[in-house]
């Protein structure tokens, strides 16, 4: 009884406009952004939490919701079933982070993949590899011999990595052929040839700040690491 029925009919005359909503930016990753904006504020020293909580810092990032609705998209479009996914934009020039999904829907996973979790990077990780080399005197014509390789140390052990689709140049191959076809024998001789600390230390130096282990298949991408950290590094 707080209003009449004739004030009751007279509202749906006209539509209602909601002010400041915007459907377009409805997106179901958009929250994963928000999250990963809070868990760095967090990390943040001499922030206090009731300033986060209850208002009072104004927060710029570098979030562009065309990049963001455009990654939304592609997962949509390549994603199927009840499979997850994880997806970051960087712009290379800054650093700034222009795109993140941390799943495929905020409503039904709250989980942020692209912060939280760790994966092995396995082939990603050659690039940074070969970064280190060049650092070191090695140029992109520098060759190693590529074929079935097992390696011996002194402990004993032996390391036998194989190529992903079993060939093998079977002769001198170039840094450069070696991360067009992705070659693991080419990559696990540089690293030894580096020393196998060369490649922990390039990784810190590029911010992965994940356990990066000293050993021989680290140049494969056996350590598992964030896709935040990663996608940074590159």
């Amino acid at each position: 009884d707080y209003i009449t029925e004739e004030e009751v009919n007279k509202l749906f005359i006209n539509d209602v406009s909601i002010y400041g909503k915007k459907d377009e930016n409805n997106l179901n990753t958009l929250m994963y952004y928000q999250d990963a904006v809070y868990k760095e504020l967090e990390d943040l020293e001499g922030i206090p939490d009731s300033l986060i909580e209850y208002g009072g810092i104004r927060i710029y990032t570098s979030l562009n919701m065309d990049a963001q609705r455009t990654m939304e998209e592609s997962i949509n479009n390549n994603i199927s079933g009840d499979m997850q996914a994880a997806s970051i934009i960087i712009n290379p020039n800054t650093g700034g982070i222009m795109a993140l999904a941390g799943g495929v829907d905020y409503s039904k996973s709250q989980y942020n993949r692209a912060i939280s979790s760790k994966r092995q990077v396995g082939s990603a990780i050659k690039p940074i590899l070969y970064y280190a080399a060049l650092e070191n005197g090695m140029v992109s014509s520098s060759t190693f011999l590529s074929e079935p390789t097992s390696f011996m140390f002194s402990n004993e052990n032996v390391y036998s990595p194989a190529n992903y689709n079993g060939k093998y140049g079977n002769k001198n191959i170039s840094m450069a052929a070696a991360l067009a076809y992705s070659d693991s024998i080419y990559a696990v001789k540089t690293h030894l040839f580096l020393g196998e600390e060369t490649l922990v230390e390039i990784g810190k130096r590029l911010g992965i700040n994940s356990t990066l282990e000293a050993v021989p298949s680290l140049a494969l991408g056996t350590e598992e690491i964030n896709l935040i950290e990663m996608t940074g590094a590159y």
